[in-house]
């Protein structure tokens, strides 16, 4: 654990401590709640793929071009490219935050 001192000098190797230190967050319940039910619904094996057809149409009604969609979710636009054309489809680690920012909803398709 770190202490502070008064004196204007670190001890040897203070900034290497707060640098490797960890730092360890607690995130309100209904956060942890809304983050539960959110991989629930999506691991469910019930759930049919998005439609490349939704995903781009739900692109283009927001005025998006495939780069800004593609900065916005933070891939490259050859991903969206891929995705959108169906030679790619999106992991669950993506599919919350494609969902989000396009704002879908699981039971439009």
């Amino acid at each position: 654990m770190l202490t502070s001192s008064t004196s204007a000098k670190r001890p040897i190797g203070y900034w290497n401590q707060i640098l490797n230190s960890r730092w360890r967050f607690h995130l309100p319940a209904e956060v942890q709640e809304r983050l539960t039910l959110d991989s629930n619904q999506l691991s469910a094996n019930n759930i049919q793929p998005l439609s490349v057809n939704v995903i781009r149409e739900a692109r283009k009604a927001k005025g998006w071009s495939r780069a800004f969609f593609a900065t916005t979710m933070g891939k490259s636009v050859f991903w969206v490219d891929a995705v959108e054309t169906g030679t790619r489809q999106v992991s669950q680690k993506d599919l919350p935050k494609l969902l989000n920012t396009l704002e879908l909803h699981l039971n439009r398709y």
